[in-house]
């Protein structure tokens, strides 16, 4: 029984931060820049280049659906990847996806409209 609920739990959680079968998804853009989506934004991207934080302008994704992140060596080289993140909108959900993984995390505290992209 305990093997049944594990498997069933597994089960929805792999598809907890997928996009529902049909929906459209689009580029988007912050529709209501503050302080608490800054912060969410901030520390989703901090997440997801594994880093404790990033230094964002306050007005990401403002203007434009798509962040490039890299990180210049010292003489200013760039030697990593560069990481990619973009603003999504399905529904009325506002998405944040790491394009290098194709990873997706809800935004709750961003409000997002259609990029018209």
């Amino acid at each position: 029984m305990n093997r049944v609920f594990f498997i069933l739990a597994f089960c929805l959680a792999s598809f907890a931060c997928t996009t529902p079968i049909g929906a459209k998804v689009q580029a988007a853009l912050v529709s209501n820049p503050n302080e608490a989506s800054f912060q969410e934004i901030s520390t989703l991207i901090a997440k997801a280049v594994r880093q404790n934080s990033v230094v964002l302008a306050k007005n990401v994704f403002v203007d434009s659906s798509i962040l490039v992140l890299s990180k210049p060596d010292m003489t200013g080289r760039i030697i990593d990847v560069p990481q990619r993140f973009r603003l999504l909108l399905s529904g009325e959900r506002c998405l944040l996806e790491h394009m290098n993984t194709r990873q997706r995390w809800d935004l709750r505290e961003t409000q997002c409209v259609s990029s018209g992209n």
